[in-house]
């Protein structure tokens, strides 16, 4: 007969699956394996400024990693973090150039810091922030930028 394995007791051989409020609790970190810097519209600028550009990128990244998972999907104003909805956007279709499993991950966006920086567009997957684009230009909401 059959052992009963007690709540938080883990079987031989097998993982304990984690809480899903655990990921909510570590922090942030951020992957660049999905990097597009070749998209015609989201890419560095390509100006004098792009050096403090990067250290303002950087630092905001420094930021952010500082914070629990849940602290930065609701930052609000202070980031201006939240969900992209891809309907609302000149890029109805997403992220066309990712893999298709990855493109079902929920698209997010964050601030750099002043409204001319711009944004940061990725993706989220469990504490895992994935950069796809660099928008300094604003160009994913285009009405808003006019």
């Amino acid at each position: 007969m059959a052992s009963k394995i007690q709540k938080g007791q883990i079987r031989r051989g097998g993982a304990k699956i984690p809480e899903p409020n655990i990921i909510q609790l570590s922090l942030v970190c951020f992957s660049f394996k999905y990097l597009d810097l070749d998209h015609e519209k989201f890419h560095l600028p390509d100006t004098k400024e792009k050096a403090s550009y990067l250290a303002t990128l950087f630092d905001r990244l420094k930021h952010i990693s500082s914070m629990t998972f849940a602290e930065f999907r609701t930052a609000g104003k202070a980031l201006r973090s939240h969900a992209i909805q891809w309907e609302t956007t000149s890029e109805p279709y997403g992220y066309l150039r990712l893999p298709a499993q990855m493109q079902e991950c929920q698209p997010w966006q964050f601030s750099l810091s002043r409204e001319e920086l711009g944004r940061i567009h990725g993706f989220l997957l469990s504490d895992i922030f994935y950069v796809i684009w660099v928008d300094h230009g604003h160009q994913l909401y285009p009405k808003f930028n006019q």
